[in-house]
């Protein structure tokens, strides 16, 4: 056996009900309709369509002068090119929305001009176009409305000034009388950093956006040059070679504590903050040629080259980008027809693949994977990395252990439970690790009460209330809930016959709200070992309705087992005896209509439904499964409703 008693115990998995009759018992729609549309909408979901990616622009400097603006993930991997032109493409600069670039390009004439494109370097435009100056180092005001930007005067030896334009290019001006270059805006919008020579030599000098106020940062008797604010305006970061070579310092934005953070014989520049400011990209020397670089803002650790390529890369501009999300490990999404989920990702031939789990944002897959070479259970991870999918890999709180199975996240995404032998040998526990950044702590196993041995299938609700089934001798296997009272659990109880009615009931599965439960069971062990998911409702008084058997589609086989929904709702994931992990459109759990309970609504409903209502044959099992009209009743009506959906274009039955 591959999973010990893991096989003994089955699972789970629930749908959508409006009203059912269950072993005589009526179930009103009112009970179950917010449910219904809870489930589908995707209970305490915090999973998105889209998923900010943080990138770095940077331009490229080779030999023959032919500069091109590049983009690429911030550890240097995906690098992309943006432009393709004859001319040299320089200075990129994120606009504040990241959906256009700005830059400044030298190609058809003498002038260097400022251009904008589209972020994916479409949709080229130039801004300036004024002969006899060369116009460069763009930088978006925060609201994204103006641009300010350098203009050097080659016939008066480059002479510098800084410069605002809106960002159509419009209204260009001049801020005060004074030299300047590199500008970049305040987080307010209310000043400019830049560097000027109104000392005789270059300095870090701060003015109002119209000129006014000028103050000197810096005043070191050598050249500092290209000021950089972080994101939340508190800090500068510059260039200076006060040390007798170029180095990145930060200071305060009154020009106050400046500190090094770079060391290094060859000429370090270009820096530029992180969305977060906690990092600084730059440009070195170092290698011979310069390349594009990160650190810690705080002290300058940690210094990574990001890029490798046979040419200069400078000029760095730290940003991000809004694409879709590559949801559910890039699959193409099933309908209510469940198939294997990511085959030879995470359902493989090596070995056999259940129970599993998606962190709440949806970024984070983890799942138990049985290992045939190595006779081990233990849980993989994959984790959505500029927005692509990782190889799977053993999570971090497995190593070292080889029974570590069936993890469950908590709505909140701030703990992972799952089941244990550590440390080694031992009956089952539940033990959990808590969310620290984008890790997770070291394990830690639940003491008292639950301390006991031998359970399995922890899921946690919103409240913390813990759900968990428990081995109670001869392969007797039923579910127990834990309620959690200001972090300390409860004695554990043992839910109802509505659902514990079987010997072996096992692998709940909890809605966030504790609205419905899901689990697997066997109904006819020991004469057969045959498992079906279940789904079970909650009632006002906090009791269960009487479990209801999933339809035909969901349990085809004979073995179906660890069911789980995805945080969105949309999709329902569970494990065959074929020891893959299937999933399915949630949408299948919808049963109105589907009298015979085939998984599907077809002319042998309406046959079903004549034969229960005229001739004696048996009732819809769930009797709401016949009620294709959604009136809480089972009539002739919902006959005529199927025929009209099936054969004159009628509505289809709808939950």
């Amino acid at each position: 056996m591959y999973f010990k008693w893991l096989r003994l115990l089955s699972i789970f998995l629930g749908g959508l009900v409006l009203m059912l009759w269950v072993g005589g018992e009526s179930i009103n729609a009112s009970d179950l309709t917010a449910t219904a549309g809870q489930f589908q909408n995707g209970l305490s979901s915090t999973m998105n369509d889209s998923i900010t990616i943080e990138k770095i622009l940077f331009s490229n400097t080779p030999y023959s002068g032919d500069n091109e603006i590049y983009m690429m993930n911030t550890d240097g991997s995906g690098i992309q090119k943006l432009t393709n032109h004859a001319g040299r493409d320089c200075g990129p600069a994120w606009s504040p929305d990241r959906k256009k670039i700005a830059f400044y390009v030298h190609y058809d004439d003498n002038n260097w001009s400022e251009f904008v494109m589209d972020a994916n370097g479409s949709n080229i435009i130039r801004l300036t176009n004024t002969p006899n100056v060369c116009d460069g180092d763009p930088n978006w005001s925060p609201d994204g409305k103006q641009i300010a930007f350098a203009r050097w005067y080659p016939l008066e030896n480059y002479r510098s000034e800084v410069w605002v334009m809106d960002a159509d290019g419009n209204n260009q001006h001049r801020i005060g009388t004074f030299d300047g270059g590199g500008p970049d805006w305040s987080q307010d919008g209310s000043k400019i950093v830049f560097y000027s020579n109104i000392s005789g030599i270059y300095h870090i000098c701060v003015a109002d956006t119209d000129g006014t106020n000028l103050q000197q940062l810096t005043n070191t008797g050598t050249e500092n040059w290209w000021p950089s604010y972080s994101a939340d305006g508190s800090k500068i970061a510059f260039q200076s070679n006060r040390d007798g070579n170029h180095e990145i310092y930060v200071m305060n934005a009154d020009g106050i504590n400046q500190v090094r953070l770079t060391n290094n014989p060859a000429e370090d520049g270009d820096p530029c903050w992180s969305p977060d400011g906690n990092r600084i990209a730059f440009s070195s020397f170092r290698d011979g040629k310069y390349e594009i670089y990160r650190m810690n803002a705080g002290d300058g650790s940690n210094q990574t080259r990001l890029t490798t390529m046979q040419i200069h890369n400078i000029q760095p501009d730290w940003g991000s980008v809004c694409v879709q999300m590559n949801k559910y490990l890039g699959q193409s999404p099933p309908d209510s027809i469940p198939k294997i989920f990511a085959p030879g990702i995470v359902s493989t031939t090596n070995g056999a693949e259940y129970a599993c789990a998606f962190t709440p944002d949806g970024t984070e897959f983890y799942f138990t994977r049985y290992d045939e070479a190595t006779a081990t259970n233990n849980i993989w991870v994959t984790k959505l990395s500029y927005n692509q999918w990782t190889t799977p890999v053993f999570a971090s709180f497995t190593q070292d252990y080889s029974y570590n199975i069936e993890p469950n996240i908590s709505p909140d995404g701030q703990k992972l439970f799952f089941i244990s032998e550590r440390p080694g040998g031992t009956p089952p526990r539940i033990w959990y690790v808590d969310r620290i950044d984008t890790s997770w702590s070291a394990p830690h196993v639940i003491g008292e009460p639950l301390s006991s041995l031998g359970k399995m299938g922890p899921s946690v609700a919103a409240n913390g209330n813990l759900y968990f089934c428990q081995l109670e001798g001869n392969n007797h296997v039923q579910i127990y809930m834990a309620k959690n009272n200001n972090g300390v659990y409860e004695t554990p109880v043992k839910l109802g016959n509505e659902i514990n009615s079987f010997y072996i009931a096992a692998h709940p599965f909890i809605a966030a709200d504790e609205n419905y439960l899901l689990f697997d069971a066997l109904p006819n062990y020991p004469t057969s070992g045959e498992s079906f998911l279940y789904i079970s409702f909650k009632r006002p008084d906090d009791s269960w309705y009487p479990a209801i058997k999933l339809n035909n589609l969901i349990n085809a086989t004979s073995f179906q087992y660890c069911a789980s929904i995805s945080p969105d709702g949309k999709y329902l994931f569970f494990t065959r005896g074929d020891q893959d992990i299937y999933w399915a459109d949630t949408k299948a759990l919808c049963i109105l209509g589907d009298a015979d309970n085939s998984g599907s609504i077809d002319i042998s409903d309406v046959i079903y439904l004549i034969n229960y209502l005229f001739r004696g044959g048996p009732a819809p099992e769930p009797m709401i499964a016949g009620d294709s009209n959604n009136d809480n009743k089972v009539t002739v009506s919902d006959a005529v409703y199927l025929i009209n959906y099936l054969f004159k274009d009628g509505p289809k039955p709808s939950c």
